[in-house]
């Protein structure tokens, strides 16, 4: 028998009040979008996420220990750490500038690019949102490898062994 998954549920409840309020509120829906991205509130939100994410990843999990939890990996962890928030803000900004340009030249008749025609600004709000969703997707594994480590089994060692062999003794002699 199947069973009700209550995140795909929640997930599909979420989306469809989004689209609601977008459908009934498009002005107001509208009007944030642009505010959002000319007073640069998703580029600061976005690096701050990065920042705190990677750092505290990189502090609390063993970079070596993990095979996707950097995105460079040269072996010295303060490397490592600065390359992988730079790249990370980087195409974080980079997204958010095109999407910006895109936005207003689309939707609010300013004149970002110059020679680019109705359908090269639809790719470019596609690239954008794109690569907004390769870094958000990132940030969410690093965050849930970070919040929800994966136990490793400990190897059995001759140690354990004779550790185990010691209780089971002291018990069968304290019941004697």
């Amino acid at each position: 028998m199947r069973r009700f998954d209550i995140g795909s549920g929640i997930s599909i409840v979420f989306v469809a009040v989004l689209a609601a309020v977008a459908y009934f509120y498009q002005d107001v829906a509208m009007g944030t979008m642009r505010q959002a991205l000319e007073n640069g509130y998703l580029k600061i939100f976005l690096n701050m996420i990065i920042l705190i994410i990677v750092l505290t990843h990189t502090i609390k999990v063993q970079a070596q220990s993990s095979s996707r939890s950097l995105l460079v990996k040269s072996g010295f962890l303060p490397v490592d750490m600065s390359l992988t928030i730079g790249t990370y803000m980087a195409v974080s900004t980079t997204a958010c500038s095109l999407l910006e340009g895109a936005f207003l030249q689309q939707f609010y008749d300013v004149t970002y690019f110059l020679k680019f025609d109705q359908l090269d600004i639809y790719v470019l709000i596609g690239v954008s949102a794109l690569l907004l969703w390769y870094v958000a997707l990132h940030m969410y594994q690093i965050g849930v490898e970070l919040l929800f480590p994966v136990a490793t089994p400990e190897l059995s060692t001759e140690e354990m062994h004779n550790k185990s062999r010691q209780s089971d003794a002291s018990r069968t002699g304290a019941s004697a």
